[in-house]
């Protein structure tokens, strides 16, 4: 699966020129970013251009740096963000119902033609899909904590907190990510996801849409479980 997702997005990838307007437009951004050395503010003509966050800009601006001036470098930040989007998708899927569904979430998604479009096509849009993708992904394996149960000892209690603390900061520095990718929006379908998951347990609460922790009802609902992979659903 490695070789023909590898295949699906880097073949072929600079062979054709770049699309006008969005292409050249992002593409000619991070080349001043580059040229000017100026990574806080984005430049369209060598003017101030403010229309977006610079995360796409400064990930097109490093592969410049590095590869040169291209279509190739142009457009690998986005066949890595498409790689990192299915890779989340075979992530969730083995979490949710094993091996056999990861692999084929993962070759739905990027046998999908618009994703496979936007992978190889430089716009915001492919980034802000997988950080939000990743970010749900990590709020969920966080909430998974509040159905775990508490083991006996206290040193079991305190590294299950840990690990639940890192899934949920790991899931706003993806979204932190997003939102400088394409603005507010990185934060709003997140937490709808997550309110999708609050409404039916019974925890919409403020902790439960903005920092993913409900009231627990037994003491095992601040811990997280060992192996999530092996989570079933009625």
């Amino acid at each position: 699966m490695l070789a023909l997702t590898l295949f699906t997005f880097f073949f072929l990838l600079g062979a054709r020129s770049l699309n006008e307007p969005d292409e050249g437009r992002y593409a000619e951004i991070a080349r001043e970013m580059h040229e000017l050395n100026d990574w806080l503010v984005p430049h369209l003509w060598y003017l101030a251009h403010l229309d977006k966050p610079p995360l796409t800009y400064w990930a097109v601006a490093v592969s410049i740096s590095v590869f040169g001036e291209n279509e190739w470098a142009v457009r690998l930040p986005l066949a890595l963000a498409g790689v990192s989007g299915v890779w989340v998708s075979y992530l969730f899927g083995l979490a949710l119902g094993g091996p056999r569904v990861g692999v084929w979430s993962a070759l739905i998604l990027q046998s999908s033609l618009l994703y496979f479009v936007m992978a190889r096509m430089l716009t915001t849009d492919i980034f802000l899909t997988q950080f939000i993708a990743w970010t749900v992904y990590f709020f969920w394996r966080s909430w998974r904590c509040l159905d775990a149960e508490a083991p006996e000892n206290g040193s079991g209690r305190g590294s299950q907190a840990k690990r639940f603390f890192a899934w949920h900061l790991a899931g706003w520095t993806t979204c932190a990510l997003g939102f400088l990718t394409k603005g507010p929006v990185a934060l709003v379908m997140p937490l709808a996801a997550v309110a999708a998951l609050a409404i039916p347990a019974g925890k919409f609460t403020p902790q439960a849409v903005f920092l993913n922790i409900g009231k627990p009802n037994s003491p095992g609902d601040n811990s997280c479980r060992q192996n999530h992979s092996k989570t079933t659903y009625a």
